[in-house]
């Protein structure tokens, strides 16, 4: 059996019951990361880490307005020769994101950053 490296740690509550936070780090598949216009780097990087990092294919939608950030990360990647495995898709605009959250089971696990009508309709 694999393990997964794992950490947890105690969270106090208003009801003064407590929590245990953990994370368990495992492969999902594919997963979806929609990220904003503004800060397109940072947060299209805070999202691709984790996910590559745990062994996921990532497929990546930044914003229509911001696409050649993206664009860059994956040249740099690319030239880099980093062992991820990363698909962006920018020029089919907002309907990506909704084929990145309807595929199922297709797509694990889908992370998304942006406005509260285009989360709403997903």
């Amino acid at each position: 059996m694999r393990t997964y490296g794992t950490e947890s740690y105690w969270l106090d509550t208003p009801d003064g019951k407590g929590a245990v936070n953990y994370a368990l780090r495992k492969p999902l598949g594919v997963v979806g990361v929609i990220a904003p216009w503004n800060l397109p780097l940072l947060l299209l990087t805070w999202k691709l880490a984790p996910a590559l990092a745990c062994g996921n294919c990532v497929v990546a939608k930044p914003s229509e307005e911001t696409p050649s950030t993206a664009t860059l990360l994956a040249e740099v990647m690319h030239e880099a020769a980093f062992p991820g495995r990363l698909q962006r898709g920018a020029r089919l605009r907002a309907r990506i994101g909704g084929r990145v959250h309807h595929h199922a089971p297709e797509v694990n696990g889908v992370t998304f950053t942006g406005e509260t009508t285009t989360g709403a309709r997903s």
